[in-house]
């Protein structure tokens, strides 16, 4: 969002509802996040799927001169299995989730199949293309491991959605079921009984005795993005009117790494919410391979010009005028801060 854009919307759309999952969104938050990592490894990605279109030709069903999947739903296919697949090993239930979103994708494109005029014989060979490449051992080794390393580019992705829906103006909304990992598929599939026992018991662990390296080693289980969403909405809290009816005012990064964050304040009076987030995260991880390192980050936010004559509070030294990325990106690339007017020295 521009800086025009979002004051705008802090004047006019203040109350509007910022969501980023709907009970009619055709891929979970988390999905998207990790499918909008692929633009920072996309001669992998091509590459990657040069090789399963090759080793799955085994699996297309000619109808004719036609093929099913077509190459068109093959490509949407690799993709959309990328969004969602469980990197934790258990696929119990993927192939049925999958197949039934591959027939309501391919319906709705009405190119090979639609609702009015169902081509079953291409259905059937698209639910099969699905039964051959899940049964492929070989295929799903290959696939694993890049999903693997996009899982943890989207988690991070999506630690930086949920920090931008909670600190940008207009109020976040959360669809139940997003609060760890939201993986889900088109409805029904994003409308499954969501475990609210297991919600319940991460979050009666208190806000206080939260082990912040715990949960950055346990990632894959989605237990980090409740942890912070409760942190930001804490933050919120305290910040209400701030971050309800503040000015939007974007921040200034310098260093090296500068492309790589999100800075900004939200303003008030005499009060100022910043926060600050990473992006781009694939030369911070290896490509995917491990967690960003704080040390990692060579920029520092500048609060000179738009925070001019405001000082960081709750802070050794207040007075500083730039925050260093290793300071407050420790695990977690996501920061909130405070500042204040500072007093006129007459």
């Amino acid at each position: 969002m521009s800086r025009y854009g979002a004051n705008a919307r802090a004047a006019a759309g203040a109350d509007g509802l910022t969501a980023t999952a709907t009970h009619d969104t055709k891929r979970g938050e988390d999905a998207r996040a990790r499918l909008l990592a692929l633009s920072e490894i996309a001669d992998e990605w091509a590459a990657a799927v040069a090789q399963w279109r090759a080793g799955n030709a085994r699996f297309i069903r000619r109808l004719g001169a036609r093929r099913s999947p077509s190459a068109a739903h093959e490509d949407m296919l690799y993709q959309a299995l990328l969004g969602v697949w469980p990197v934790d090993g258990d696929r119990a239930g993927l192939r049925e989730r999958f197949q039934g979103y591959a027939r309501k994708a391919a319906r709705e494109g009405k190119v090979e199949t639609s609702w009015l005029d169902p081509d079953e014989p291409y259905e059937q060979g698209l639910a099969a293309f699905i039964d051959g490449i899940l049964a492929d051992r070989s295929f799903t080794a290959r696939f694993d491991a890049l999903a693997q390393r996009v899982a943890l580019l989207g988690a991070l992705n999506g630690l930086t959605q949920l920090a931008l829906k909670v600190g940008m103006p207009g109020i976040p909304d959360f669809y139940q079921g997003t609060e760890f990992c939201d993986l889900a598929l088109v409805d029904p599939d994003n409308r499954r009984a969501v475990d609210f026992a297991a919600r319940e018991r991460q979050l009666g662990q208190g806000a206080d005795q939260v082990a912040w390296r715990g949960l950055v080693q346990s990632w894959r289980d989605g237990r980090i993005k409740l942890v912070l969403a409760r942190r930001l909405l804490a933050w919120r809290r305290d910040m209400s009117q701030v971050l309800s009816r503040g000015d939007y005012r974007p921040l200034t990064v310098s260093g090296p790494h500068r492309g790589h964050v999100v800075a900004f304040a939200r303003v008030l009076g005499d009060e100022a919410a910043i926060l600050v987030a990473g992006r781009h995260f694939t030369p911070f991880t290896e490509g995917g391979r491990k967690w960003p390192e704080a040390a990692a980050w060579q920029a520092e936010v500048v609060l000179d010009g738009a925070l001019d004559g405001f000082a960081l509070a709750e802070r050794a030294t207040p007075n500083v005028r730039a925050v260093a990325l290793a300071d407050i990106f420790d695990p977690v690339p996501v920061a909130t801060l405070r500042a204040i007017r500072a007093p006129v020295l007459g």
